[in-house]
């Protein structure tokens, strides 16, 4: 019997009708708040997509892929809605599914020789001014190499999959999700000549703050730590990856046809 582990998101009212639908699909739902030592063979998330970044560090402890189940607007991360969970739980029993790796960014902090930080990220990790703070000028480099000083609201590291995310509301491009890339895109930048950048996945990204002001990192929308000046914040493709499940091969279009359309 399928050992399915459950997360749902924030101030989400039908759990219980949830759980008793799951246990009557014949599989064993698992509500995931702290990791524990136990099997389990997928990672359903009932929300939008901040429910499956959320379920991040889940997958990667258990190494299972994830099923989102939409319950949000669009749901780039998600492949199903609620009405298809039936016929999606026995696709999973009968292996007629399949999955998709996700890259991840492996984001350090070294601050003074020491690494203050490290952490993953799957949507992007962002360099930003504080709240009501004046813009900040970064300095980029890839592969140890000066490419531009940005005097802006922040820059954005992203993957593929996170290209629809906030790089996205920033003017960056839209990229297939299983493709291997990284992305950089300024935020509010003050010079109307710089753009986003599509990098090489084995590039490495440097970020330096060169004034000082009150910055932070975020990494897949959370605030993880504040940035000081002269800092140098490390962005490469991680080692790591994460997998989703895939039941439908046209879902992505389709997305960004309700997007733009």
């Amino acid at each position: 019997m399928l050992k399915i582990g459950i997360m749902f998101k924030n101030y989400f009212d039908d759990k219980d009708r949830i759980i008793k639908e799951m246990e009557s699909l014949g599989v064993v739902p698992i509500l995931l708040d702290t990791k524990e030592d136990i099997n389990l063979d997928y990672i359903f998330c009932f929300g939008g997509d901040g429910t499956i970044l959320r379920s991040l560090k889940f997958a990667l402890f258990y190494n299972v892929p994830i099923l989102g189940v939409n319950f949000g607007k669009i749901g780039f991360l998600t492949s199903i809605q609620y009405k298809e969970l039936e016929k999606s739980v026995n696709a999973l029993k009968t292996n007629k599914f399949n999955t998709q790796s996700r890259m991840l960014l492996d984001i350090s902090v070294i601050r003074e020789n020491q690494n203050v930080y490290q952490g993953v990220a799957l949507n992007e990790a962002v360099v930003i001014k504080a709240h009501n703070s004046k813009l900040i000028k970064l300095k980029l480099t890839v592969n140890k190499k000066f490419i531009y000083d940005a005097r802006a609201d922040g820059l954005i590291v992203s993957t593929p999959t996170g290209s629809t995310a906030y790089s996205l509301s920033a003017r960056g491009p839209i990229v297939m999700p299983n493709t291997q890339v990284l992305l950089v895109t300024p935020l509010n930048s003050s010079k109307l000549n710089i753009s986003s950048i599509v990098l090489d996945k084995y590039d490495v990204i440097e970020i330096v703050p060169v004034e000082n002001h009150v910055m932070h990192l975020q990494s897949d929308g959370n605030v993880t730590t504040d940035i000081h000046c002269n800092d140098k914040i490390v962005i490469k493709k991680s080692d790591k990856t994460i997998n989703f499940v895939v039941l439908s091969e046209n879902n992505f279009y389709h997305k960004i046809r309700k997007l733009l359309c």
